[in-house]
């Protein structure tokens, strides 16, 4: 079993990076986000949870990754912030920073559950209010290309899957969770982004992201309250519950971003 489970992420991961890369430079930034927002490496980190450690401590993680969603949207603003005037290594390594120590902080706190998950609902109701305030044309287009920039992309999200999983019986649901939310992905995505298409296609890229959060966030908020005790029915339900409210986000941020545009005039949290 767990040599079946090991090859699994070492598979699944890459491809979902892989096809995040891909919609990015074939259709755009902001469908590349819309996908990357959905549970793409913090859901596989729970189904492997669920297998592995039992289904009651994959719950409880799910809980604490819905918190974890507040550490990941400050490793995105701290990124975007400094793309201003960093390039892209600096940008990863104080995101990346700004993240660990704000997952830390979340982690410690004597938080009861019904706290935590309305902290992750409201961070990710802030993003979308906030992100469409930022004016622009939408960038569409990779500006420079990088040999096999796919592939490194794909290889770079397996260190946090493996890392996670290995350690959640000596670290516990708490932390499992909320590391589990660590922005591999996003942080490779991002860098490559702000590297060949500027700061302008990692904001649209967020954008994406930001709505199809929605699914991320009714994933895990399934897990915890679905009364289903079958692993793979309850991962089931809760992947059609997230494609539906990641499809219905998408589907509703032209609107929205005409109302944030009027609401708060070209002005955003991250200008």
């Amino acid at each position: 079993m767990l040599n079946t489970l090991f090859f699994v992420k070492l598979i699944a991961m890459p491809c979902f990076t892989a096809l995040v890369a891909y919609i990015q430079k074939r259709w755009s930034h902001k469908l590349g986000g819309a996908i990357s927002g959905l549970p793409l490496t913090a859901g596989p980190i729970s189904v492997f949870l669920a297998i592995e450690q039992g289904l009651p401590f994959a719950r409880e993680a799910a809980v604490n990754a819905m918190l974890g969603y507040l550490a990941t949207s400050i490793f995105v603003y701290v990124f975007v912030f400094l793309a201003k005037k960093r390039s892209w290594p600096i940008c990863l390594l104080a995101g990346t920073a700004a993240w660990g120590v704000s997952a830390i902080i979340l982690a410690l706190l004597p938080l009861s559950m019904i706290m935590k998950m309305a902290i992750g609902l409201a961070t990710l109701l802030l993003n979308t209010l906030f992100v469409f305030g930022f004016s622009h044309d939408e960038v569409t287009h990779i500006t420079k290309k990088v040999p096999y920039d796919v592939v490194i992309r794909a290889v770079s999200v397996l260190v946090p899957l493996l890392v996670i999983t290995a350690l959640a019986p000596y670290i516990g649901a708490n932390y499992s969770g909320v590391l589990g939310g660590i922005p591999a992905m996003w942080s490779v995505l991002f860098s490559f982004t702000l590297a060949h298409s500027g700061r302008l296609a990692v904001v649209d890229f967020f954008k994406g992201a930001t709505f199809c959060a929605w699914g991320f966030q009714a994933f895990f908020f399934t897990l915890i309250f679905l009364p289903i005790t079958h692993v793979l029915w309850l991962y089931v339900v809760a992947s059609v519950v997230a494609s539906f409210f990641g499809y219905g986000g998408y589907k509703l941020m032209p609107k929205m971003q005409r109302v944030t545009r009027q609401s708060f005039r070209g002005v955003c949290l991250i200008p």
